[in-house]
């Protein structure tokens, strides 16, 4: 999978104290949910990101998919070996697809297969060979971090959002190391972090929302420091801190644990 980055450390000179972060909620917050920090919002595609779903060629997917029911059965208990039909004919032609962009890739890219055997079990009658085939497409950056994605090719249909798989990679690490100090009975919430030396790293954001919420509603950009002290009781809310780069790029949340 495309990775791109890591979490290293930063001088001391960027970890600079942070005020307190709150007073009045924006006017634009949501009623529900007032308190300090901007809405909570998607993350718009940037301009690379709209030219790369413009080269998608519906034609080229629909060839895929009309290759794949070719095989007649991708079922888990058809044909391991029949060249033409069955789940090994399509194993097969997936494999010789991947390796034929890993020989465009400039050694970025692998492809291997992972096969064992599967036991008796309430769907699988007799001892059955099954095949993983997996890709990794290498970062330039952090090839250390990993995003995964998995589909089933024994399915008639797998989705995969690339959009979103390629904005993770574009964005920074997740802070690592996130606390949040449990050692002072105050209504301010102290959120720590490693804080991290990416080139294009241009700060942090804090994001929050109440218990009963889905999804994040608040974010409180914090700058490019190591701890922010919010104006929220821990007791009341969920926290989160995530990575901004340069070009917008933001990271997932990382929640905190309990300081010690």
């Amino acid at each position: 999978m495309a990775d791109r980055r890591t979490f290293l450390s930063i001088s001391a000179a960027a970890a600079v104290a942070a005020p307190v972060l709150g007073g009045s909620a924006s006017a634009a917050a949501p009623a529900t949910s007032s308190g300090p920090g901007e809405p909570a919002l998607p993350q718009a595609p940037d301009r690379e990101l709209r030219a790369l779903l413009r080269e998608i060629d519906a034609r080229r997917t629909e060839a895929t998919v009309r290759k794949l029911a070719s095989f007649g059965t991708r079922h888990t208990l058809s044909s391991q070996d029949d060249p033409v039909r069955g789940i090994g004919a399509a194993r097969d032609w997936i494999f010789e697809q991947l390796t034929g962009y890993a020989a465009v890739s400039g050694g970025r890219m692998t492809v291997e297969k992972q096969s064992f055997i599967q036991p008796v079990s309430s769907r699988i009658p007799v001892p059955t060979p099954i095949t993983n085939i997996i890709a990794t497409l290498r970062g330039d950056v952090t090839p250390e971090r990993i995003y995964v994605v998995t589909g089933h090719y024994d399915s008639r249909v797998t989705r995969v959002n690339g959009a979103v798989l390629w904005s993770l990679a574009q964005a920074p690490s997740t802070p690592k190391g996130v606390l949040i100090d449990t050692t002072a009975l105050t209504n301010l919430s102290t959120l720590r972090w490693t804080p991290g030396t990416e080139a294009d790293l241009a700060g942090y954001e804090v994001v929050w929302r109440e218990s009963t919420a889905p999804d994040w509603t608040h974010v409180i950009p914090v700058g490019n420091v190591s701890t922010a002290t919010i104006d929220l009781s821990k007791d009341n809310v969920q926290f989160g801190v995530r990575a901004v780069d340069a070009a917008g790029h933001r990271s997932p949340a990382a929640a905190p644990q309990p300081s010690a």
